[in-house]
């Protein structure tokens, strides 16, 4: 439906991505789909390269009248989804040259653009110009080289301390608070682009889904160095976030029992 390929499946793990980069691996057996009410994934973004690609996607949704959600968001444009179980999916294309900064209205989060002008953070999106871009009016091909997984959003019950574990224990020290939405994110300085995003829509009881329940096991952030990899398990563990090793990285959790896979870039 959205274009990903098969990489690789061993019967236990099929591993899918776009360009021959593994970007999701799906694993069977699930008892239930996705339950509301708990910690976990709201959604993950599928992020793509340029405005072609993401009318590409749009229209393959709308051939197949698949339900989604255009969503203008000013530094990117967006569409929402559920998969067959439940999973939230964004499909993503950032545009962060059209935000110049944030401000607060009358107790509402808006973004300036780069004219000068207030704009809502969510608003509709202009369909026609979106679909403006398409470059084959039908095709049937994995999506472009380029795209990637560039945030998740997830659903977590304390916004103070898990503000505290991804800006100052990950090393994401710029946020955009979205006052009065129960939402917040984490990103690089300057940089107007989510990475990771929470919000505690599912209350402050919300705990992680049973086992067995379609989501989330874990994402895999990748970190630049080695040296900040080791200097990030060092702050996790002080702060009492023992990880995991594993053969493929270290396995933390956040406040909210949200697993993280921690790797390093390869030199």
């Amino acid at each position: 439906m959205l274009g990903l390929e098969v990489i690789s499946r061993d019967g236990s793990a099929i591993e899918v991505g776009a360009g021959d980069r593994v970007l999701l691996v799906l694993h069977p057996g699930a008892e239930r789909g996705a339950l509301k009410g708990h910690t976990g994934l709201y959604h993950l973004a599928v992020h793509v390269p340029d405005a072609a690609e993401f009318a590409y996607v749009l229209a393959r949704l709308f051939a197949a009248r698949y339900p989604n959600s255009p969503t203008e968001h000013y530094f990117s444009k967006a569409t929402y989804l559920d998969d067959l179980d439940g999973i939230g999916v964004e499909i993503t294309l950032e545009t962060p040259e059209r935000v110049t900064g944030v401000t607060v209205e009358g107790g509402r989060p808006m973004l300036i653009d780069s004219e000068g002008t207030s704009r809502p953070a969510v608003d509709h999106l202009d369909l026609e110009e979106a679909m403006s871009h398409l470059e084959e009016e039908r095709a049937d091909r994995p999506l472009k080289a380029g795209t990637w997984i560039g945030h998740v959003h997830l659903h977590v019950n304390e916004m103070e301390r898990t503000e505290h574990f991804y800006r100052d224990l990950l090393g994401f020290p710029n946020g955009f608070d979205m006052p009065g939405t129960g939402m917040s994110d984490v990103h690089f300085k300057g940089d107007f682009k989510h990475r990771i995003a929470y919000n505690v829509w599912q209350g402050p009881d919300a705990v992680q889904a049973p086992e067995g329940t379609a989501g989330l096991r874990y994402f895999t952030l990748v970190l630049r160095t080695p040296e900040a990899l080791d200097a990030a398990l060092a702050k996790l563990a002080e702060a009492g976030h023992p990880s995991e090793r594993r053969a493929d990285g270290s396995l933390v959790h956040d406040p909210a029992g949200n697993a993280i896979l921690l790797t390093a870039a390869s030199p």
